[in-house]
């Protein structure tokens, strides 16, 4: 499988795949000095921004210009027959997991027909809410190892990963067509924002449903209900990510970063993290240095990824 770049014209640049069923997935990290020309492709593009911040500019059939603001744990789904360009802030360049693919790729035709319908409403599809997205991090992590480990059934686990995060953004949209930002429960905002400000020292379910002003079972209820997670399952999801970003960028010891994302115990950390990432921090760590270290090389070198060694 070849991958084809037309030359480019005076505006855009096209991009075609010669495979009906390709996947391929990469992690972006654009340097300070970063530009690119808008582009289009014939196959879909789904992005987990890690970090940064920036904008997405895109051009309608007219020409005409619009604009979508990123940041760090948001997730956006692309139809990418549509003209687009990332644009960086210079002081905070933007980092992303990127996972492409063929509509024809995926087997279901449900999670098929429901993604066209919803990008012809609204493409890109972007899920803002932290809520909803960091839950999937761990999701796109795995496919990224198992696209590059290659072991037995790694197809099927690339594609059952895929599917997951796909139906559960989905899903997740289709809840946010009826129910606003500003209708969501103003307690569990609340607990968020201490969570996400907090993290690092001991927090009780009990403290919390003292905090915003519920019995337990009222604000355990209610938290589940508003992010699909438990409260605990929720703390210990935020403070993983936090290890994972401090493991990726810092050479810190193990032991120091996880005391500061709030664990005491490290064969309990341990523990939290191999369930959330299906691997221990020193291998995690390891992984992604060295995807760093080669996506920083080709840049440098000005390679595209070889797609087909990666191919499950």
């Amino acid at each position: 499988m070849k991958v084809r770049c037309a030359m480019p014209g005076p505006q855009v640049d096209d991009f075609r795949i010669d495979d009906a069923e390709y996947i391929f997935m990469m992690e972006s990290i654009h340097p300070r000095d970063f530009e690119m020309n808008f582009h289009r492709h014939d196959f879909f593009e789904l992005t987990y921004v890690l970090g940064g911040r920036g904008r997405y500019e895109l051009l309608d059939p007219k020409g005409t210009n619009s604009t979508v603001p990123v940041e760090s744990n948001q997730m956006l789904l692309w139809d990418g027959r549509v003209p687009h360009k990332a644009q960086d802030d210079p002081e905070n360049p933007l980092r992303q997991s990127i996972v492409i693919f063929d509509l024809a790729y995926l087997k279901h035709p449900g999670v098929a027909q429901e993604l066209q319908r919803q990008l012809a409403r609204s493409n890109p599809l972007v899920i803002r809410n932290p809520m909803f997205t960091t839950r999937l991090k761990p999701l796109m992590r795995t496919i990224m190892m198992e696209l590059s480990s290659k072991k037995k059934l790694c197809p099927e686990v690339v594609y059952s990963n895929l599917l997951n995060v796909l139906t559960t953004m989905l899903r997740t949209s289709m809840d946010l067509e009826h129910l606003s930002n500003d209708t969501l429960d103003s307690r569990i905002k609340k607990a968020v924002a201490y969570i996400h400000e907090n993290y690092f020292n001991h927090i009780s379910v009990k403290e919390m449903a003292s905090y915003c002003s519920l019995s337990v079972r009222h604000f355990s209820e209610l938290f589940k209900r508003h992010t699909s997670q438990t409260f605990i399952q929720y703390l210990h999801a935020y403070r993983i990510e936090i290890v994972k970003k401090a493991l990726c960028e810092t050479t810190r010891s193990i032991t120091e970063i996880a005391f500061e994302a709030g664990y005491d115990d490290p064969a309990h950390f341990i523990q939290h993290f191999r369930k959330l990432s299906g691997t221990t921090p020193s291998q995690y760590r390891k992984l992604q240095r060295g995807t760093f270290d080669a996506g920083y090389r080709q840049k440098q070198q000005g390679l595209a990824p070889d797609p087909q060694s990666t191919k499950p």
